[in-house]
């Protein structure tokens, strides 16, 4: 059963037998598929990192209010196309990741990436799954109604105005939901919803705070 096997245990030296069946073994396969495991995840963080550092630009001129520079769009769109080795959500998933958390966005730009792939990782998790979607849209809401009428009590009208806004995104983006529209069906105390107008929670969630399915969301008092 040994014949055949070589037995130089030289260090990175390539052993290889002959098995009782005939077939060749090498000790050259394992080692070369973490050397291309390797590679994929050098390629990965530097991918995350100019992503970031893409991100970070863009933030930095809308902070001066300052609009984005053409160049800076160019090499965000180019990193995004580069995050597809990833996967073809990737960028959109890294970049919600940032918004849940803007401190992942500078840390990955100095090449900490680990904590923004496993940030990424989940988003990929939450797309991917209508009961965590549910979860997020719920806790989303909640945020987004306790900081609207907390800015109505103090006059803030901007504010107001700007949460409108994101909880009408919400709505239109529920509509195009059909697994999570059901789930929530069943959470409306959860959303602060009590009063059941037969038309859908969408609908019920729109009326909650003032804005119109399919036009004119986010617009007037």
């Amino acid at each position: 059963m040994f014949d055949g096997l070589d037995l130089g245990h030289a260090p990175g030296k390539e052993r290889s037998w002959t098995t009782q069946d005939g077939a060749r073994r090498s000790t050259a396969a394992p080692e070369q598929a973490r050397s291309a495991e390797a590679d994929r995840d050098r390629l990965r963080s530097q991918a995350i990192q100019r992503h970031a550092r893409a991100v970070e630009a863009v933030w930095n001129e809308s902070d001066q209010g300052l609009p984005v520079q053409p160049h800076q769009r160019q090499e965000l769109d180019r990193s995004r196309e580069g995050l597809r080795q990833i996967g073809p959500h990737a960028a959109k998933d890294l970049e919600r990741a940032y918004l849940n958390d803007s401190s992942l966005a500078p840390e990955a730009a100095s090449g900490r990436t680990q904590r923004a792939l496993r940030a990424m990782q989940l988003e990929a998790e939450i797309r991917t799954n209508p009961v965590l979607r549910a979860d997020r849209f719920v806790q989303d809401w909640t945020r987004l109604d306790d900081a609207h009428r907390a800015a109505y009590v103090r006059g803030d009208y901007t504010t107001v105005w700007s949460t409108r806004d994101q909880m009408g995104a919400m709505v239109e983006s529920l509509e195009r939901d059909a697994q999570v529209e059901s789930i929530l069906r069943g959470r409306r105390v959860e959303l602060g919803v009590r009063l059941e107008l037969g038309r859908g929670i969408a609908y019920d969630l729109a009326t909650s705070v003032g804005v119109s399915i399919g036009r004119g969301l986010g617009i007037g008092m």
